[in-house]
């Protein structure tokens, strides 16, 4: 966005899903499994911990976790152990699970003590992986949660205008069902 005579940048990713996930349970002291080690896991991870979460990034490659956490300076684990790392919060930045390929999932099952599984996929809504978390008690939360606070924070940050969640809740909506 050029204000007078400099350009800056902004990444509402990060705010989106932290507010997203704090709708239903603050991160303040919770342990965070953040699966992906690319920017929206970045961005997420920093948010997290800034926010007072404890963070452990899980990928399938052993070297992107590894690097990502060295730099973040959290936590990393391998996709499959991610039981090990006890989180309440489970959260998925990889795009595994997203139409069309609706049956796969980052992992073969969700910790019981997961109790906020957060989803970054807004297609499907509910993504196998959130399924699974349901079941077993945990709250979901779906990506279009985050999608439509980005909307609300870039339309702020590009015009000056405010909208609310709600609004670009239901244009996103609308459109995902026209154009699945």
């Amino acid at each position: 966005v050029r204000q007078g005579k400099r350009w800056t940048g902004a990444n509402t990713d990060a705010g989106a899903a932290l507010d997203a996930i704090e709708k239903h349970l603050p991160v303040r002291g919770e342990r965070m499994v953040i699966l992906g080690a690319g920017g929206a896991a970045r961005a997420i991870a920093v948010e997290s911990a800034r926010r007072g979460a404890t963070v452990t990034i899980a990928n399938r490659s052993e070297e992107k976790a590894r690097a990502l956490s060295s730099e973040l300076d959290v936590a990393w684990c391998r996709t499959d152990a991610i039981a090990t790392a006890r989180p309440s919060i489970l959260v998925n930045t990889t795009p595994v699970g997203m139409w069309p390929a609706v049956d796969a999932t980052p992992v073969t099952s969700v910790p019981p003590c997961v109790r906020l599984a957060f989803d970054a996929i807004y297609n499907p809504a509910v993504t196998r992986l959130l399924t699974m978390a349901r079941k077993q008690g945990a709250v979901i939360v779906g990506g279009s949660e985050m999608y439509a606070g980005q909307a609300v924070d870039q339309i702020r940050i590009l015009t000056g205008v405010r909208v609310t969640g709600a609004v670009v809740m239901r244009m996103f909506q609308t459109a995902i069902r026209q154009h699945p």
